[in-house]
C-alpha cells in the first residue's frame, strides 16, 4: 500500500528563484557545475556535490566535502532564500519546458514502501553515489530534491488536483535561466489530502528519478528522525516524457577497443550521421574523434543472463542498449562495473534525434571532449513500466526522464 502524507516544508522565497533553485545535476558536467556556481554562489547546487566534483587531481575527501555542503545549507539559509515552514501539506508542482509540462503531486512517501516493493526501481544503483547522498543526508538532515514516482492514470486523483489548482493563485510561479517554468500550489484542505491518501491507498509507484536519493532516505531512516518519509514528486504515467541517456568514455583508446569488439561482434567503421540516425535496432553506434561506427551486438540470451518471471519484461531488458552495451562491452572488455565505473564512463541527455546526433559530433571532436561516445535511443515508456513492475533492473541511467524536479525549491528539516 502506498503511504502518501502531508509533510512540513519551506519553500524558496519568490525574491530568490532566480539565484537558489538549481539546474538538474545530471544534465551538467563536473566543468558546468563549476562554472554556474562562480555565477550563481546561492544556487543549492553547492549543497548537492558529489565525489566528480572534486577538482581534476584532487581525492574527494567524503568529509570535507560533508562540511562544505553544511556550510552551503547554512549561508543559504542564513541568506533568507527560504520562508518560513508551513504547516504539513501536499503540493502541486507544474513543470514546464520546451511546450512539455507535467503536474507532480508532492508529499511524503514512505521508506517503508522502498523497502517492501510498493515503490518499483527500474535501475540498478551506483553504490559510492548512494553511499555519498546517505552521508549528506545524515550529516545535513534535509531533504530537498524530491524523488520523482509515477503511477497508471486514476481519473478521480486527476479531478482533485485540477480542481486545487484551479482554486487559488500559485505560491510560486517562475521561469529558470533554462527555460523551465515552475509552479507550485499548496494543498491545505483536509478533504481533499485525505480522498487523494485513500486513492493512492494501494497503488503500486514506479520511481521515476533519484534511485540513489531513495536508498539514501532508507538508509538514513533508522538514524533520522523524519527520514521514514521519501521527500517525492508524483507524476502519472499519460505526462512522462523519456529522453536517452548517451555514454561518453574518458581514458580509453577507441581504435583498440573497437578492434577488441571486432573480434567477437561485426564493426562497420566510417559509417555515416544517417546510416546511424536509421540504424537497425540490433545495431550499437559509437562516435569516436572523427568518425561514425555501427556494430552488430545481440540481445542477451535471457535465460542464462537477465532472469525474471515475466517473459515480455525480460525480452525488453534483453534489447535495450544500454543493457548489451554494458553485458557484451562495458563489463568484459573494460571492466567497468555498473555501481561503480569511476571517471571513465559520463553520461548526456539527447533527443537521438538527427540534430542531437550532429551535436555529439562536435562534443567528440572537441579538444578535451571524450575519447568515444556510446549513443543510445530512448526507453519507451512501455519497456519503463514492464521492466520496473516485474522487478527487473536496466543498467544505471538508462533513462532520462524530463523535466526534471529541482533541487532548492522545496526544503525539509528532518
Amino acid at each position: 500500500m502506498a503511504t502518501l502524507q502531508p509533510v512540513s516544508l519551506r519553500l524558496v522565497d519568490p525574491a530568490w528563484v532566480d539565484e537558489t533553485p538549481a539546474p538538474a545535476y545530471d544534465a551538467l558536467t563536473p566543468e558546468d557545475r563549476q562554472r554556474y556556481l562562480a555565477a550563481h554562489p546561492l544556487s543549492y547546487l553547492a549543497v548537492t556535490r558529489g565525489p566528480t566534483d572534486a577538482p581534476a587531481g584532487e581525492v574527494w575527501d567524503a568529509n570535507e566535502a560533508q562540511r562544505q555542503s553544511r556550510n552551503a545549507l547554512n549561508r543559504i539559509v542564513d541568506a533568507g532564500a527560504f520562508g518560513p515552514v508551513r504547516e504539513p501539506s501536499l503540493y502541486l508542482y507544474r513543470l514546464t519546458q520546451n511546450g512539455q509540462s507535467q503536474l507532480a503531486l508532492v508529499g511524503g512517501v514512505a521508506t517503508d514502501d522502498y523497502n517492501t516493493g510498493t515503490v518499483r526501481l527500474h535501475e540498478n544503483l551506483m553504490a559510492e553515489r548512494a553511499k555519498v547522498l546517505l552521508d549528506q543526508m545524515v550529516s545535513l538532515q534535509v531533504q530537498s530534491s524530491p524523488i520523482a514516482l509515477t503511477y497508471e492514470p486514476i481519473p478521480e486523483v486527476a479531478v482533485l488536483l485540477t480542481n486545487a489548482m484551479s482554486a487559488a493563485l500559485p505560491a510560486l510561479d517562475f521561469t529558470s535561466s533554462d527555460g523551465l517554468r515552475q509552479q507550485v500550489w499548496p494543498i491545505t484542505d483536509h478533504t481533499t489530502i485525505a480522498a487523494l491518501q485513500q486513492h493512492f491507498d494501494g497503488q503500486l509507484l514506479h520511481l521515476v528519478d533519484g534511485h540513489h536519493r531513495a536508498a539514501a532516505a532508507a538508509g538514513a531512516a533508522e538514524s533520522v528522525d523524519g527520514a521514514s518519509l521519501m521527500l517525492s514528486a508524483l507524476i502519472v504515467t499519460t505526462e512522462l516524457q523519456n529522453h536517452a541517456f548517451h555514454r561518453f568514455l574518458h581514458g580509453v583508446d577507441a581504435d583498440d577497443l573497437l578492434t577488441r569488439i571486432g573480434d567477437a561482434f561485426g564493426v562497420w567503421p566510417n559509417v555515416s550521421l544517417d546510416d546511424v540516425h536509421q540504424r537497425h535496432p540490433s545495431q550499437l553506434a559509437a562516435r569516436t574523434r572523427d568518425a561514425w561506427h555501427l556494430l552488430d551486438v545481440p540481445n542477451i540470451p535471457v535465460t542464462t543472463d537477465l532472469g525474471g518471471l515475466d517473459a515480455k519484461a525480460t525480452a525488453c531488458l534483453s534489447r535495450l542498449e544500454s543493457t548489451r552495451l554494458q553485458h557484451f562491452i562495458l563489463g568484459p572488455l573494460l571492466r567497468l562495473e555498473e555501481d561503480n565505473p569511476g571517471r571513465t564512463l559520463a553520461f548526456r541527455d539527447g533527443r537521438a534525434d538527427r540534430d542531437d546526433l550532429i551535436a555529439l559530433e562536435h562534443v567528440a571532436a572537441a579538444a578535451d571532449g571524450p575519447d568515444m561516445i556510446w549513443v543510445t535511443r530512448p526507453v519507451s515508456i512501455e519497456t519503463f513500466i514492464a521492466v520496473s513492475a516485474s522487478n527487473l533492473k536496466m543498467p544505471p541511467k538508462s533513462t532520462y526522464f524530463v523535466p526534471k524536479v529541482r533541487s532548492g525549491v522545496f526544503v525539509r528539516h528532518l
